[in-house]
């Protein structure tokens, strides 16, 4: 079996390190990294047609540039598959961003500051197919569930 996949997108360099050693700690490999919603949808989908597809993205919703994480995610989804499990941390905590990210059917969103073990769980939730509820790190952030995901069958399998 191999080792599970993760793409990060964020902008802050502290975070993208932290998140990356913690995620391969955990026995992930991490296939892209990003600071633009735009670089993002070009390496996740290098990633994509070269075979080493993300089986999770950890998307920051705003993300420098003209795309934001919520637009990235929405473009991934249609070129990488609607299944691409998406998990959103953010730094705001309005309802348009709630909203927005809520409405790409992610697996999670988590307000920062966000402890990189909550978002491995979630990630694992989502290799396991139990990730179609929606987590929060916080209360300004707890949302309802918004039904399954589609295409929310376990992912990690061997290919």
């Amino acid at each position: 079996m191999r080792a599970p996949r993760v793409a990060i997108v964020e902008d802050e360099v502290l975070i993208v390190l932290d998140l990356a050693r913690s995620f391969q700690q955990a026995g992930f490999v991490v296939t892209a990294q990003a600071a633009s919603g735009a670089d993002a949808v070009h390496a996740i989908e290098q990633a994509c047609a070269s075979g080493e597809r993300p089986d999770v993205v950890l998307m920051d919703v705003r993300l420098r540039g003209a795309m934001d994480g919520v637009e990235a995610a929405k473009h991934l989804r249609q070129t990488c598959g609607p299944d691409l499990a998406i998990i959103f941390v953010t730094g705001y905590g309005e309802p348009v961003t709630r909203e927005g990210a809520a409405a790409c059917g992610p697996v999670a969103i988590f307000g920062k500051p966000v402890r990189a073990e909550q978002v491995i769980e979630a990630a694992r939730r989502a290799l396991t197919g139990r990730g179609d509820l929606v987590l929060a790190a916080n209360a300004a952030l707890a949302l309802k569930p918004s039904g399954p995901r589609p295409g929310s069958a376990p992912r990690g399998a061997a290919a």
